[in-house]
C-alpha cells in the first residue's frame, strides 16, 4: 500500500472513531497485525495479507465473545443480543462501504477491507469489556 493510501486511510479511520484519541485503546488490533504491518514495509500485497488475517483472528475472537454472551444470558437477554449483533453486523457493512466507496478502485477495496477488520477488533473488545 502506497503512501497516499496510508494517509486516506488514517484519516478515514480518524473520522470513523468517535474520538481519535481512543484508536489504540479500544483498536484491539494485536502486536502480530503491527509486527505485520512493519514487516510488510508498505508492500500492498503482503499488507493486504496482514489486514486478512488480523479480520480473521478478530472475527473468531468476536464469535467466541458472542457465542459466551449467549451462554451467559439465554432467554429475551440472549434474543435482544442476537437481533443487536444481526443489525450491527449490517450497519458494519454499509458504514464502510459508505466510507470507502467514494474513494474507487483499489483504495476502496483497501479502505473497507481496513473499516471491517477495525470494526471488528472494535464489537469484538465492546462485548468482551460488556461479558457478564
Amino acid at each position: 500500500m502506497g503512501f497516499r493510501v496510508r494517509i486516506v486511510l488514517a484519516v478515514l479511520t480518524g473520522l470513523m472513531l468517535p474520538a481519535a484519541g481512543m484508536a489504540a485503546e479500544r483498536s484491539g488490533f494485536s502486536k502480530r497485525f503491527d509486527d505485520c504491518m512493519a514487516a510488510a514495509n508498505g508492500v500492498s500485497s503482503e499488507e493486504n495479507q496482514c489486514v486478512a488475517a488480523e479480520t480473521d483472528a478478530s472475527d473468531k475472537k468476536l464469535n467466541d465473545v458472542y457465542h459466551k454472551w449467549l451462554l451467559k444470558n439465554p432467554g429475551e437477554d440472549g434474543d435482544a443480543m442476537r437481533s443487536a449483533q444481526r443489525l450491527w453486523i449490517k450497519f458494519r457493512d454499509a458504514n464502510c462501504k459508505a466510507i470507502s466507496g467514494p474513494l474507487g478502485g483499489r483504495m476502496a477495496e483497501g479502505a473497507f477491507a481496513y473499516c471491517i477488520m477495525r470494526m471488528t477488533a472494535e464489537r469484538a473488545t465492546e462485548l468482551e469489556e460488556r461479558l457478564p
